[in-house]
């Protein structure tokens, strides 16, 4: 029978509790209908939806302080590189362009970034190595 008009349809009630974990596991909303046995456009209403969205943000965070203790504290060279791009905007390209007045611009001049060796592969020390040695 058919919800009366002007009544909220009925949803199914899940377990709360289950549904914080495998959303805080980032599985898709699909993934975690099919385990619940719930439809996605039940999940995606509240009050499911705002769980959903709280733990994949608390799982999101946990991932940054993991990174960042990586980099920082293990002193990985890998993370801190990934860290600066992701939450620091850098990027591996070496050349800015800028006008006279110091503002980005498409005319002017250019600025080598030479990067410092903790940011460097292997590879890329390796090659200026051999370019410093054909030059002489």
């Amino acid at each position: 029978m058919a919800a009366p008009k002007g009544h909220p349809k009925y949803i199914k009630r899940v377990d709360e509790k289950q549904l914080a974990k495998l959303a805080g596991a980032h599985l898709t909303t699909k993934e975690i209908s099919a385990i619940l046995d719930i439809s996605v456009s039940a999940l995606e209403k509240s009050p499911y939806k705002e769980i959903i969205s709280v733990e994949r943000g608390l799982t999101k965070q946990r991932l940054k302080q993991k990174a960042l203790q990586r980099a920082l504290i293990d002193s990985s060279d890998v993370m801190l590189k990934f860290c600066l791009k992701n939450y620091c905007g850098m990027t591996d390209n070496d050349i800015i362009p800028i006008d006279g007045n110091g503002e980005d611009s498409n005319v002017g001049y250019t600025i080598k970034i030479v990067r410092p060796q903790a940011f460097k592969s292997k590879a890329e020390i390796a090659a200026e190595q051999e370019d410093d040695n054909n030059k002489e």
